[in-house]
């Protein structure tokens, strides 16, 4: 992997950082030849319940041009984001859990983005990060990838966002999805992507065995959303990739992660 990963802790969580090849030989130049203000501060990806980003970033650096003429991915810094308790953070409201094994969902997403918007990207600063919407993204997987789409009716303070194998099974999440409007600002380029494994229709679980029906009609919602506002429905693509939920994640996300860093 050219770029490196440093372990952290910003609002609370454990998370690690990846910084792009880049982002230290500027350091270094910058050092030897005192033009620290010129450093160039980098997009941001928060990607929400996941730590081990290395695999992650390791097929992303693969997709990526290795040189300043080739159109392609843009270099990023990313901030993976443990959590331990996935059914509180992540769950945009209360909810009666899928199985007798399982924790119910006690609805605490709000206090999660809040926490993001407040500390996590504050925290961030020190990295040289750029933090207006137009570079800013949240990415998820399952039900991070649920509260992810969540965050951009409550807060909505990053234009990227991605839904990786998302939980839109969750509880009354497409009326709510239905019945929300978005800001009308022009200054906001939004740029979402979708994505959901071709198998995952047939989960053993009858409420998870929905998601596809879920996820087609979240796409296509949010897509009339964007209309709305006059920003296309081309601002949402939605793909089916391979598999079950569980298949070739880190290739999925870094799929999704492509998409919205394309040049």
């Amino acid at each position: 992997m050219r770029g490196s990963i440093m372990p952290l802790t910003a609002g609370g969580y454990r998370c690690a950082l990846y910084l792009p090849s880049k982002y230290y030989e500027e350091e270094a130049q910058a050092k030897l030849h005192g033009t620290r203000s010129q450093l160039t501060k980098y997009p941001l990806v928060l990607l929400l319940g996941e730590r081990n980003i290395e695999p992650i970033m390791t097929y992303v650096e693969q997709k990526m041009p290795q040189n300043g003429k080739s159109r392609g991915c843009r270099d990023f810094i990313m901030l993976g984001m443990e959590s331990a308790e996935w059914e509180r953070d992540f769950s945009p409201w209360r909810a009666e859990a899928l199985s007798r094994s399982s924790k119910p969902f006690t609805g605490h997403a709000d206090d999660f983005i809040a926490n993001l918007q407040k500390s996590v990207l504050p925290h961030l600063q020190q990295y040289r990060v750029r933090t207006e919407a137009s570079q800013l993204a949240i990415v998820g997987y399952s039900l991070a990838g649920l509260c992810a789409l969540y965050s951009l009716y409550k807060g909505n303070f990053a234009d990227n966002i991605a839904s990786v194998s998302g939980s839109l099974w969750f509880k009354n999440w497409v009326e709510f999805c239905g019945g929300q409007q978005i800001a009308a600002d022009h200054s906001r380029q939004y740029r979402i992507y979708m994505s959901l494994g071709t198998s995952e229709k047939n989960a053993p679980n009858a409420v998870m065995a929905t998601v596809d029906d879920c996820t087609r009609k979240t796409f296509r919602q949010i897509q009339d959303q964007m209309s709305v506002i006059g920003k296309g429905q081309d601002s949402v693509f939605f793909e089916y990739t391979d598999g079950g939920h569980f298949d070739n994640v880190p290739q999925r996300i870094a799929k999704a992660l492509l998409y919205l860093e394309q040049e």
